[in-house]
This record gives C-alpha cells, sequence and structure tokens, in this order.
C-alpha cells in the first residue's frame, strides 16, 4: 500500500483535512520505516482507499481515515478521524485522535471531557483524549485507533 497525499476534496464532513501543498507521502524515506509501516497497518485495517497519510517532517506522519461510520449516539452516522504518528511507533502513544468538528450527542446534551474543540491539520475539529494508561503495553496506532472507534460507538 502507498499512502495517498492528494487532497481529497472536501465534499463531505466525514472527509478528514488535506495534507499540505507539497507534502510528501507517509512512506520510507520521508518518514520513519516504523512509520511507513505502521500507515500500511493502518491500510489493511480501515481501508487502504480511506487511509490518507503525509510525512510531519520529522519522521513521523498526520493520518486521516475518512469516513468512518458512528453509532446513533452521534448527530452524525460517520466521521474522519485525524491524528498523528510519532516517529517513535510503535513506543510512542498514537494521542489524541480528532473527529469532525460538528460531532454532537443526539440527544443534545453538549460535549464534555473527554471531547474537546480543537484543531487537526489545519481544520476544526473535536479532540478525543483517550489516553493509553501507564502500565499497559504499547498498543499500534491501529489497535489504538479502534480502540477510540470503538468508545465513540459505544452507548454512554
Amino acid at each position: 500500500m502507498t499512502a495517498t497525499v492528494a487532497p481529497a476534496p472536501p465534499t463531505s464532513p466525514s472527509i478528514g483535512p488535506a495534507a499540505p501543498p507539497g507534502s510528501q507521502p507517509a512512506t520510507a524515506p520521508h518518514v520513519a520505516t516504523n512509520v511507513a509501516q505502521a500507515v500500511i497497518d493502518l491500510g489493511m485495517n480501515f481501508g487502504a482507499d480511506r487511509v490518507r497519510a503525509w510525512a510531519d517532517g520529522t519522521g513521523g506522519a498526520q493520518v486521516v481515515i475518512d469516513d468512518v461510520p458512528l453509532s446513533s449516539t452521534w448527530t452524525t452516522t460517520s466521521t474522519w478521524v485525524g491524528f498523528a504518528l510519532s516517529h517513535l511507533v510503535p513506543e510512542a502513544d498514537t494521542y489524541p485522535h480528532y473527529v469532525r468538528a460538528d460531532l454532537g450527542y443526539a440527544d443534545g446534551r453538549p460535549l464534555t471531557v473527554p471531547l474537546s474543540p480543537a484543531t487537526f491539520a489545519g481544520v476544526p475539529a473535536v479532540q478525543v483524549s483517550r489516553r493509553q494508561r501507564p502500565g499497559t503495553a504499547a498498543r499500534t496506532p491501529a489497535a489504538k485507533t479502534r480502540g477510540v472507534l470503538a468508545w465513540l460507538r459505544s452507548p454512554e
């Protein structure tokens, strides 16, 4: 799998931010080999056609997974999910994750911690703070993202 860096047209709020102009793909030699492998693993877990990633200039990458289904807990049926991959993957926690800025609870209650307004890759977003607990084994970015999505999809 080769990471896509072509800008995605913002035709839907479920399509996340585009790579900045002139970005390099999240493949070696633009990113650390372990980061490139993590991007490949994300594509295998979430669909290569939905994963876009670009080098961040420090050996890591910015990643966006487009059109991720949500549960009826939310006012929207899908979202994009974005996050940074450190050059220290898999030892570094993949934290935080970001989703579309218009995410809201279907029952109308306000977003509260661990959800907060933020910016990701230059666009408004909601930050999802689901930090890995100290003392637990490092999780791959794909496993951490699956965990964040499981939390988002679970009824509260």
